[in-house]
C-alpha cells in the first residue's frame, strides 16, 4: 500500500493535480491581496485621482475666466457637473477679500458653511505644501485646531479634503477646495470575503475535475508507449510505437520507431558475428584438431609441412581474437590517440613492401602509385591498422583478379589515399552497411573468402577518432575503391 501511495504521489496525475491547485491558490492570495486587504488604499487613491483632477480642470478655468465674470453662468455649470460626476462638492473663495465665488449646491456638503479663518487656515496648508494639500478629515472639523497626524482613521466614515490655491487674471488668491465622502469599506469587504471563499471553492473543484481529465488525455499516450517499450525491452525489436495525441509524443514515437529498427539492426548483425566467428574459428581448429591427431597416430606424418600447416591456423585463430580485442578497445578509447608528424608516404611503401613479398607466391601483384612524400599528422600505429585492414580486405576479395592499386593524390592541402582492387564489389544495397561492426558482405562463407567482418569497423573507428573523410565506391562484380582523406603537407 505504502509503495502505490509512492508511485501515484510521482505520477503524471499527481503532478498535474499539485500544479493546477498551487495555480488556484496563488490566484487566491492574489485575489485576496487586491480585493480585500488593498482594498481600502485602493478605493481612498481612486477617489484622491478624481478629486484633484476636478481640481486641477477649475483651477484653469478660473485661471482663463475674465475679470468682469462673463463667463460665471457656464463656469457653474461645469462646476456642478465635475461635483455630481465624483460626488463631492466645491467651494471657491477669493481669500484676498473673502468674496465667495461659487458652492456647489450638494445635499452633503461639510465645507459649505467654511468659516473665513478656516477656509485661511486650509489656505495655509496648501501654500506650505507647494500650492497643494489633500487630508481625510473625520466629519465636520475646525481646521483652526486641525491635527493631520490624528486625521486618518480608516473605521471611520470621512471626508476627503482637497484645497489647491490659484490666482486669477485680476491677481486675487483663489482658494478652490473640494470634498468627498469616503465611506467605511468593512462592509464590501466582509461580503467579498464571503464571495472569494465560495470562488475558491468553485475553482477548486473546477480544477480538481480539469487535472483529472487533463492528466487522462496526456498520461494515455506516454502509458502506450512505455508499455510497447516494456516489449522492445523484452527483445521483441518489431513492436511499433504509434503514439498520438501532440506533437512531441507523435517526435518521441518516431524516434524510438527509429531506435527499435536500429536495434533490430544491430541484434542480426550481432547473430551474423556469432555465425561469421563460429563458422571462422571452426575451420583453423578443425585443421590444427586433425593434423595433430593424424601425427600423432600415423608414423611418418610428423612432418615440417603438416606443422607449419599447425602454425598457420594457430596464427589464423591468433589474428581473429586479436581483432576482436583491437575492435572492443578502439570503441572503449576511440579518443586516445598518440598524434606525431608521420612520412605516410613512407609508410605506404613500406606496407606495400611487405604485401609484395609475402603474398608474391600467391601470383598478388601490388602497385603504389605516387608522386612525392607527404607528411601528415596522425597516430602512426593507428594509420598502420587501417592500411592493413583495407589491404587484407582487398587481398580477401578479390578472387581471379590478383592486381591490387594504392593511390596517393595531394590537392588543396589534403591527401587521399585509395586502396583498389578489382575483385567481388559490393552490392548497391550493401554499400551503406559495409563499415558497420559484425557485418559481412560474404554471408555464406564462401571458400576463399576469409574475416570475421571487424576488419572495415576497426578502419571506421580509427577514421572517426581522427575525424578524417571515407568511404567507398563500388559496383558489384567490378571491385571497389576504400578511401581515406586528411590534411598534409609536402616533405622538405
Amino acid at each position: 500500500m505504502k509503495n502505490k501511495w509512492k508511485e501515484w504521489f510521482s505520477s503524471i496525475h499527481f503532478k498535474i493535480l499539485a500544479i493546477m491547485v498551487s495555480f488556484c491558490a496563488v490566484l487566491f492570495l492574489v485575489i485576496w491581496l487586491f480585493q480585500v486587504v488593498l482594498l481600502d488604499n485602493f478605493y481612498r487613491g481612486i477617489k484622491i485621482d478624481a478629486i484633484q483632477k476636478s481640481s486641477n480642470h477649475i483651477v484653469g478655468t478660473i485661471q482663463n475666466m475674465r475679470v468682469d465674470f462673463s463667463m460665471k453662468q457656464e463656469f457653474d455649470a461645469q462646476l456642478d457637473s465635475l461635483s455630481m460626476e465624483n460626488d463631492a462638492c466645491a467651494l471657491i473663495r477669493n481669500v484676498s477679500n473673502g468674496f465667495e465665488v461659487k458652492v456647489t449646491t450638494n445635499a452633503y456638503c461639510p465645507i459649505r458653511n467654511l468659516s473665513g479663518m478656516n477656509v485661511q487656515r486650509l489656505y495655509q496648508f496648501a501654500d506650505e505644501n507647494g500650492g497643494k494639500w489633500s487630508s481625510f478629515v473625520p466629519g465636520s472639523v475646525d481646521f483652526t485646531m486641525f491635527d493631520e497626524k490624528d486625521a486618518y482613521r480608516k473605521e471611520e466614515q470621512q471626508t476627503l479634503i482637497h484645497v489647491q490655491n490659484t490666482k486669477d487674471q485680476a491677481g486675487n488668491d483663489i482658494a478652490v477646495i473640494m470634498a468627498t465622502m469616503i465611506r467605511p469599506v468593512h462592509i464590501v469587504r466582509d461580503v467579498l470575503v464571503k464571495q472569494l471563499w465560495n470562488i475558491m471553492a468553485i475553482i477548486v473543484l473546477c480544477s480538481l475535475v480539469v487535472s483529472y481529465f487533463l492528466s487522462k488525455l496526456i498520461a494515455k499516450p506516454i502509458y502506450e508507449i512505455n508499455e510497447d517499450a516494456k516489449v522492445l525491452a523484452s527483445g521483441n525489436y518489431d513492436v511499433t510505437f504509434d503514439g498520438k495525441g501532440y506533437k512531441e509524443i507523435e517526435e518521441l514515437s518516431g524516434t524510438l520507431n527509429y531506435a527499435a529498427k536500429e536495434l533490430g539492426k544491430v541484434d542480426s548483425l550481432r547473430q551474423e558475428l556469432i555465425a561469421n566467428v563460429s563458422h571462422d574459428l571452426r575451420t583453423p581448429l578443425t585443421m590444427i584438431s586433425g593434423y595433430a591427431e593424424v601425427m600423432r597416430d600415423i608414423p611418418g606424418e610428423n612432418t615440417p609441412e603438416n606443422v607449419q600447416i599447425i602454425i598457420d591456423e594457430a596464427n589464423r585463430l591468433s589474428s581473429m581474437v586479436n581483432n576482436l580485442l583491437d575492435i572492443s578497445k578502439l570503441q572503449a578509447n576511440a579518443d586516445e590517440l598518440y598524434l606525431e608528424e608521420v612520412n605516410f608516404t613512407e609508410l605506404l611503401v613500406d606496407i606495400v613492401n611487405r604485401y609484395q613479398q609475402l603474398l608474391k607466391p600467391q601470383n598478388f601483384e601490388f602497385e603504389f602509385v605516387y608522386d612525392a612524400c607527404y607528411e601528415v599528422y596522425v597516430d602512426r600505429i593507428r594509420m598502420q591498422q587501417v592500411v592493413y585492414n583495407l589491404l587484407n580486405n582487398a587481398v580477401n576479395y578479390s578472387k581471379d583478379c590478383k592486381k591490387i592499386v594504392v593511390k596517393q593524390a595531394f590537392e588543396n592541402g589534403y591527401l587521399r589515399i585509395d586502396i583498389i582492387d578489382q575483385g567481388m564489389g559490393v552490392k548497391k544495397e550493401d554499400l551503406p552497411y559495409i563499415f558497420n561492426r559484425y557485418y559481412k558482405v560474404d554471408k555464406n562463407h564462401q571458400m576463399g573468402v576469409s574475416g570475421s567482418g571487424l576488419g572495415l569497423s576497426i578502419v571506421k573507428t580509427i577514421l572517426d577518432a581522427h575525424k578524417m573523410k571515407y568511404g567507398v565506391i563500388s559496383e558489384y562484380g567490378k571491385g571497389s575503391d576504400f578511401y581515406f582523406v586528411m590534411p598534409g603537407k609536402v616533405v622538405e
